[in-house]
């Protein structure tokens, strides 16, 4: 399962610890607090115990609140990226009305038009007006754009 299948099934905890809790500084920080309270409760008074007592649920309860609110924050991100994305190679992949894809690599692009994908990638540096669709580094070619381009730039008398 991936990642993002994992946590819309519910299997990750937002408040799992495993990675956190190998940290050192968490460590050393967390060490420091325990050792800390232990220190202060031996010098409270009954009454003051018991309002620290409950300062430290309250304070626990407020942290769970805290970590539930940016889980669901990451979550719903990860899920929006996650249509994103989904959303974009629907759209890279699907196909014309013809059968075909809407889409060329530049591979297929390069055997349509005859030339060779080094060819290619020269034409699409030096001519602005060559459709191409950049996705990070990947390079596309608009199967309907590249026609209209064909068009424009046919040399017929």
């Amino acid at each position: 399962m991936t990642m993002l299948e994992n946590l819309y099934n519910g299997n990750i905890n937002p408040c799992e610890l495993e990675r956190l809790s190998e940290r050192k500084d968490y460590k050393t920080a967390t060490a420091c607090v325990s050792e800390t309270q232990c220190e202060l409760e031996n010098t409270l008074t009954e009454i003051q115990q018991n309002l620290f007592e409950k300062y430290i649920k309250e304070w626990d309860m407020m942290s769970l609140i805290v970590e539930e609110e940016i889980f669901r924050e990451g979550f719903a991100l990860a899920m929006s990226i996650k249509e994103e994305v989904t959303d974009m190679n629907d759209a890279l992949t699907s196909k014309n009305l013809d059968g075909n894809p809407s889409t060329l690599t530049i591979p297929e692009a390069a055997e349509l038009l005859r030339v060779s994908p080094n060819h290619l990638y020269y034409v699409i540096e030096k001519d602005k007006s060559f459709p191409v669709l950049q996705l990070g580094r990947r390079k596309l070619i608009p199967r309907d754009e590249l026609k209209e381009w064909i068009k424009k730039n046919s040399c017929r008398d």
